[in-house]
């Protein structure tokens, strides 16, 4: 794998520190800019390339752009109106509203906001996916849910998972598993090869490694619907899935569905709120704090400690009952207890 296709591949893991050296690696200057040392000696001055051009043999420019490519190709096209509504909703949307929340807190993340409308707008024009209006709407007024208080977090709400719907038959070619129909994978898959819809794959069939770049810009999870293999992906080979009582070190061994719980597979409902956790699980969307099973508290609801709060701040002004409150910095101050000089949180 040259330069060029591991720069591709750690974007779309979201890696923007990689990314932002890699691509500084591989540009042209600016026409008007300073030239960098390596191009310096690739470029002598005039007077001397004059003189020395009859016997010094001429530096050899190396061609990025042939062959090497992202999966979703570039495209001068516009963007797809839904693409651009739906890649709003799931990385600017949480940013919008910290902003807001948070507007002397200076750290802004890294959003692929770009390359989802892009690859998303392909996918989209290609018909290989579709974006269900009645889906879409209902993901965008869950999302404006949760913007409503300051402790959102960006957390992808339910409604908009599965959004994407693959239209592609089995042996199509596919630049995503969420092209291809449900229960298909997208197999040999790469983040600059194009794979090819498949079933699942059977036990000691090759797996995991792949780079699905569509899934990781508009955040979905392929696995659910396009699972690389019949059973589990374990070690980079497929593996049989662990029948309920069998012996398991991990969830995943056990099938969608089911658990690991005290190593061994059940298919028992993970507790309830209120109910003691079961190896610090919980059913989806509580949290295990003290043990015991809870929805995290919201902004000025009663708690005692942090980890009860969705915000991660539980705060005692004044010695009183403590509140949930948004803690806007990125490290949270020691208290002055501790012999750390006090800092009051930057509030919204």
């Amino acid at each position: 794998m040259d330069m060029v296709q591991v720069r591709y591949a750690l974007l779309a893991g979201l890696v923007a520190p990689t990314l932002a050296l890699a691509s500084a690696c591989n540009s042209t200057p600016a026409s008007g800019a300073a030239p960098s040392a390596s191009a310096s000696v690739a470029a002598p001055t005039s007077s001397a390339s004059s003189a020395s051009s009859a016997s010094a043999p001429q530096p050899v420019i190396e061609n990025r752009s042939d062959d090497v490519k992202p999966v979703y190709p570039e495209s001068h096209d516009p963007p797809d109106p839904a693409a651009t509504l739906y890649c709003d909703l799931v990385h600017e949307a949480a940013e919008k509203k910290r902003q807001a929340c948070c507007p002397e807190m200076p750290f802004s993340s890294f959003r692929p906001t770009g390359e989802c409308v892009r690859t998303l707008s392909h996918a989209l024009r290609s018909k290989a996916v579709v974006l269900d209006k009645a889906l879409l709407d209902a993901c965008a007024a869950a999302v404006a849910e949760e913007a409503k208080r300051c402790d959102w977090g960006g957390s992808m709400p339910a409604a908009c998972e599965g959004i994407a719907r693959g239209q592609l038959d089995e042996n199509a070619r596919c630049r995503s598993a969420l092209e291809c129909k449900e229960g298909l994978q997208c197999g040999g898959l790469g983040a600059v090869t194009p794979g090819t819809c498949a079933r699942p794959g059977t036990t000691g069939k090759p797996c995991g490694g792949s780079v699905d770049t569509l899934a990781s810009f508009i955040r979905q999870d392929a696995e659910r619907a396009h699972p690389q293999c019949e059973g589990h992906c374990e070690r980079r080979r497929c593996a049989d899935t662990v029948p309920v009582g069998g012996a398991c070190k991990s969830s995943l061994q056990c099938g969608q569905g089911r658990n690991c719980l005290h190593e061994k597979c059940s298919d028992a409902p993970l507790p309830a709120a209120g109910e003691p956790c079961a190896q610090k699980a919980c059913r989806a969307g509580l949290a295990c704090v003290k043990d015991t099973c809870m929805a995290l508290r919201r902004l000025d609801e009663a708690c005692e400690s942090d980890a009860e709060c969705r915000s991660g701040s539980c705060e005692r002004p004044g010695g009183s009952a403590g509140k949930c409150a948004m803690a806007c910095q990125i490290i949270r101050p020691k208290p002055a207890s501790s012999g750390a000089p006090a800092v009051r949180p930057t509030k919204p």
